[in-house]
């Protein structure tokens, strides 16, 4: 018995060593993209009084009102934040996940990085979604070292579902910096009725749109979208995401709670409840 527990303890340690490689390695490699990212990012300045809102259906109009209790005017490079939560796989289970964005303000430029574990640690998958409008880099792989995801797609088509999909995460992620919402070129809104509202983009011939729920307060409580898009693994699924927990920030109100939900056709369903914190502006 000794003997087994003995060699069992070798094992869990090799696993343990091989994991804290793969994923060192991975971190040098998205440190890099990240330095790359913003390296040419312009120093950017917003003035939200300076910004009409008047043309804007009225649940965005309450949003934007609710959104901005208190600083009007901002200036950075980029916007950080930390995240931290449960994803629930189809057949695989649910993980406990440490993670992080980077987000361009202005255009569809980000990086998300996330460590997913289970078993403390024992299996872990090591996650990233790079995109830069017509770039990507979305993939998972087993201990940082072997690829279980991945979006290697070369037909048009493929590419095409993949940067709208991208794009359309990247404007759900922006309540976490709501001036790019209010001072974008790329948005459309659509009035529906009191309390909901279509965000449709459009950028460099990548389009789609969200159908957003609002409270009476002005918050943003839902965004669904509208299509089934493909991810990687070639899943075509559909997002839905809640937000809750608004607190406020720099005088910016952002929900830190986001509970996301994407099916596919068939109905199986996969989950994110995270938890935001510490954001940061950068310049």
């Amino acid at each position: 018995m000794k003997i087994i527990l003995k060699i069992a303890g070798i094992l869990l340690g090799t696993i343990a060593l091989v994991a804290l490689i793969g994923v060192f390695i991975s971190d040098m490699k998205i440190s890099s993209i990240r330095k790359d990212m913003l390296a040419d990012a312009p120093l950017l300045s917003y003035d939200i009084e300076k910004v009409s809102i008047d043309a804007l259906p009225e649940p965005v109009q309450r949003y934007m009102k609710y959104a901005f209790t208190g600083k009007k005017k901002f200036k950075m490079k980029g916007i950080e934040w930390k995240e931290k939560g449960v994803f629930n796989l189809p057949e695989i289970g649910r993980f406990t996940i440490s993670a992080w964005q980077v987000s361009r303000p202005d255009i569809p430029i980000y990086m998300w990085r996330g460590k997913m574990m289970k078993g403390g640690g024992l299996l872990t998958l090591e996650s990233m979604d790079s995109f830069n409008v017509d770039k990507h880099d979305m993939r998972a792989k087993l201990y940082g070292l072997m690829t279980i995801m991945k979006s290697d797609y070369t037909e048009n088509d493929d590419i095409t579902s993949l940067h709208n999909y991208l794009t359309l995460r990247y404007y759900g992620t922006s309540l976490c910096f709501p001036w790019g919402l209010i001072t974008s070129k790329y948005i459309t809104w659509t009035g529906i009725d009191n309390d909901s509202a279509e965000m449709r983009f459009n950028i460099g011939g990548n389009t789609s749109s969200y159908i957003v729920t609002f409270s009476a307060e002005g918050k943003i409580i839902k965004m669904e979208g509208t299509e089934f898009q493909l991810h990687g693994n070639d899943e075509l699924l559909r997002e839905t995401s809640i937000k809750s927990e608004y607190e406020e920030w720099n005088g910016v109100m952002v929900p830190t709670n986001i509970h996301y939900v994407w099916v596919d056709k068939a109905g199986n369903k996969t989950e994110y409840n995270s938890k935001i914190y510490d954001i940061k502006i950068l310049r």
